[in-house]
């Protein structure tokens, strides 16, 4: 076996076959996929460097670390940052990008281990991998290796497709009753609904629509992501290349004609994973986000779909779908001069929980019992 560390998208190219073998062989989904790893290394030229470390023996690949280094400042202090593809703040994020490598081949992880270590960073970052033996294996190789902590547990929600009858059967009774009362509502005030698939020659056109009713529901609330216009970019690159391969899709659900809710997602499989959700604010009586759903559940069954994943975080209507959860998983390490930065402070923060502890239980005082 032999490491590759490759530095530019271009190097890519020979790998397309091998590349696509063991991200199957080994359990990688859509994010995984190295098209969409390209788009993202395009896109975000100016803000990560790849820096993909490619484990192969003889003509086969057997381990891959798709990862980027990039620049995070933190109080002013630039910190070198190695992290997955989708991973670098302000990106676009590539949910679930993971390291991988062929089945019982923890020489392969090995390997990538020890590149990892002669690259040039002071913080790894590898945020919400997808739970499983293969990041097990890395994360805790990552443990031994380099002062390591674990990221906060995320999940990612999957919502059941019935594969025929009633597409809300497996939600729960809140969710269809706003489903059918939405419907009702609709009718009684004398609305057109329409719900359509966008076909690729209009997907530039839906997803314009979509960036800036985004901009304009988060101008209050913080700001959005497509103020960068390298966001909007990476978006409709990479739905138009999954598009061509038959794997993209995009639904959009008016209201008298005005465009109310729309869903952006990538299909392998019988998985869709829904990537985008947007809705318009001034149609929110109307639960365009509930609408676009149920229409599109029934348009993806007819594919074959059977799973549609709806990212991380347990927002309640994802559970009232009838969502089962996925744990996502990641570590953070460091070394250097920040690893040692960060034991100092982790030792300061200990003594003052132990100040704190004694001087809430000290002599006279009674403990705080839980109610």
């Amino acid at each position: 076996m032999r490491p590759i560390v490759v530095t530019t998208t271009q190097d890519l190219d020979d790998y397309s076959d091998r590349w696509e073998g063991l991200r199957r062989a080994s359990g990688g989904n859509v994010y995984n996929n190295l098209d969409l790893i390209k788009i993202w290394l395009e896109t975000y030229q100016k803000a990560a460097t790849p820096n993909i470390i490619l484990i192969e023996e003889g003509k086969d690949l057997v381990g891959i670390a798709p990862l980027v280094n990039s620049v995070y400042r933190t109080k002013g202090l630039p910190l070198r940052t190695l992290s997955l593809v989708g991973g670098v703040p302000n990106c676009m994020m590539l949910l679930s990008n993971s390291i991988l490598f062929l089945p019982g081949r923890k020489d392969a992880l090995e390997l990538i281990v020890g590149e990892m270590k002669r690259l040039k960073w002071s913080v790894l970052s590898t945020k919400f991998m997808a739970d499983g033996d293969a990041v097990r294996q890395f994360t805790q190789m990552a443990h031994y290796t380099w002062h390591t902590v674990d990221e906060p547990s995320s999940t990612m929600m999957n919502v059941p497709i019935r594969d025929s009858g009633d597409i809300t059967e497996g939600f729960d009774k809140h969710a269809r009753r706003t489903i059918k009362r939405t419907l009702r509502l609709i009718d009684r005030e004398g609305h057109h609904i329409q719900f359509r698939k966008i076909a690729l020659d209009d997907l530039d056109r839906s997803v314009g629509a979509y960036v800036q009713q985004h901009i304009e529901r988060w101008g209050s609330r913080g700001g959005s992501i497509f103020l960068d216009p390298n966001n909007t970019k990476f978006l409709r690159k990479a739905l138009r290349i999954r598009y061509n391969g038959g794997g993209g899709y995009a639904y959009e659900l008016l209201l008298d004609g005005e465009v109310a809710g729309q869903l952006f997602g990538f299909q392998e499989g019988d998985t869709a994973f829904g990537f985008r959700l947007g809705m318009n604010d001034s149609f929110s009586k109307f639960s365009p986000g509930w609408l676009v759903f149920y229409h599109a559940f029934l348009d993806l069954r007819e594919r074959g779909v059977r799973w549609c994943a709806l990212g991380f975080g347990e927002e309640k209507y994802k559970f009232e779908m009838g969502s089962k959860t996925m744990p996502l998983v990641g570590i953070t390490a460091t070394r250097g001069i920040v690893s040692v930065a960060n034991r100092i402070s982790r030792i300061g923060r200990d003594h003052q929980k132990k100040g704190d502890a004694e001087a809430t239980e000290g002599p006279g005082r009674e403990p705080v019992s839980n109610p």
